[in-house]
């Protein structure tokens, strides 16, 4: 009997060394894989406010503030069900190329060079991309990928039905 309660206080002192040492993506310093009340504190408390010209959807919260220099959007995804945040999206609305003769807009060539300069920013924190796809299938146009601790971070140029080209950048928790 002995022998059994001690293989099971191992067991599960092994468990909780393991679910302590569970890492999260930090966005902002700010792990995702906890509750949606908390990561939105946290991000007032950054200097973000609730962006009130988007109206939430289920499982979506939405974000207005600065971001790596520019003013962004940020769009947290969670689960309705558990209100657990599994990913944060920034929208660089200021870098979007507007296509076919449209007004408004950065050149492709800013664009360009914004991502460039995020590619840089972000492999100075984490290292060279594992993946940096130019000419990527369908809507994506260039992609950088990272493998980072607890999960994974997308910087991505989409081509949005031929009449823009947006830049975002989307943390995802893999825990």
């Amino acid at each position: 009997m002995k022998k059994y309660l001690l293989l099971c206080f191992f067991a599960l002192t092994c468990a909780a060394g393991y679910a302590q040492q569970a890492q999260h993506v930090l966005f902002k310093g700010i792990p995702l894989g906890g509750k949606l009340d908390t990561f939105r504190q946290q991000m007032l408390e950054k200097g973000f406010a609730l962006n009130d010209r988007r109206t939430d959807t289920p499982g979506t919260c939405s974000f207005v503030g600065k971001f790596a220099g520019d003013f962004v959007e940020v769009n947290c995804i969670f689960s309705p069900e558990t209100n657990t945040v599994s990913k944060v999206g920034v929208d660089f609305k200021r870098w979007t190329v507007v296509l076919e003769g449209g007004e408004g807009g950065v050149s492709r060539s800013q664009q360009s060079q914004r991502f460039d300069q995020l590619v840089t920013s972000i492999s100075n924190n984490f290292g060279k991309p594992t993946q940096d796809v130019k000419g990527a299938r369908g809507s994506v146009e260039r992609m950088a990928l990272w493998k980072v601790p607890g999960g994974s971070i997308h910087l991505v140029l989409h081509n949005i039905q031929g009449k823009y080209v947006t830049l975002s950048l989307l943390f995802s928790d893999g825990v």
